[in-house]
């Protein structure tokens, strides 16, 4: 059975496996182009300071952490927040969306969204924007298909 709801803290640890697998991940979507500008590694201090950030965020009331549990065990999150600017006008992100590779294509990324719009939309959130790697093909496809457009594009170079 797959339950949705809020990350608590004994969640980090697992967040922090999926963390490691999107990022192979987008290694190999990516090519070795990609670690010219992600140079990650896995533990030490940047995993410190990615959990310092988790802990954070799942107390921060514009921020919201979705965890999926298929038989008590973690397969998925979604990561959403929400940014103020200067006007009236508030603005949701979508910082992370993630199910583990062995679970996609079961219709769970769907159901997963649909809650994380509907705290969109709880929280008076018209519009909400998330950024995808250009060559990750099969993810573009998925958030369009959720309603998503392609609206720019960030580009980088390396300066030799």
């Amino acid at each position: 059975m797959i339950i949705i709801r809020k990350a608590i803290r004994e969640d980090i640890e697992k967040l922090w496996d999926f963390e490691k697998e999107n990022r192979l991940y987008d290694r190999k979507i990516m090519g070795r182009k990609f670690r010219k500008f992600f140079l990650w590694n896995f533990g030490g201090s940047e995993k410190k300071e990615w959990i310092n950030n988790i802990k954070k965020i799942l107390t921060n009331k514009n921020c919201l952490i979705l965890v999926v549990e298929n038989r008590e065990k973690l397969i998925g999150y979604a990561l959403g927040k929400i940014y103020n600017f200067q006007d009236p006008r508030k603005i949701g992100h979508m910082e992370e969306f993630f199910i583990t590779e062995k679970k996609r294509g079961k219709g769970i990324s769907s159901r997963l969204m649909k809650k994380m719009k509907e705290w969109f939309k709880s929280k008076g959130i018209k519009y909400v924007s998330l950024e995808v790697f250009a060559k990750n093909n099969n993810v573009i496809k998925i958030y369009e298909k959720f309603g998503f457009e392609p609206f720019s594009i960030h580009m980088k170079a390396k300066i030799k």
